[in-house]
């Protein structure tokens, strides 16, 4: 799974109006993990025009039916969870790598512990990180 570097905006992933970026560092060694696009003004005033345009849909929409469309994380947990049985991509895994690298941790050590299974569970959960 390819990490995601641009800004989502309206629905999508775009580039940043003047395209300058921000390094990510893993707090645990300070390597970068990436450059991700830096928000400016304009970009702000693009999420913020989108998120006005889409608010009076999402707040006329029921509780649950929001809750489905939001829930995109819920194909990325049943793939992971097919790789573990023999089948899928793992993307819940690379989804999982990519929280503990920017929690500093390194992957191979924090698997089998108790953080992992909080961050599992939080994904199991429908929680968005």
């Amino acid at each position: 799974m390819k990490l995601q570097t641009r800004l989502f905006i309206g629905g999508e992933f775009v580039e940043a109006e003047r395209r300058g970026t921000i390094a990510t560092l893993n707090p645990h060694d300070n390597s970068k993990l990436a450059d991700v696009a830096e928000a400016t003004e304009p970009d702000v005033d693009r999420a913020v025009a989108a998120a006005s345009k889409a608010f009076p849909a999402w707040r006329d929409t029921a509780a649950a039916d929001r809750g489905r469309r939001k829930d995109g994380s819920q194909g990325l947990r049943s793939q992971g969870n097919r790789s573990r049985s023999g089948g899928g991509t793992g993307h819940s895994e690379s989804v999982l790598q990519s929280a503990v690298s920017h929690a500093g941790k390194e992957f191979a050590d924090c698997w089998m512990t108790r953080t992992m299974g909080a961050v599992q569970s939080t994904l199991h959960n429908g929680v968005s990180i």
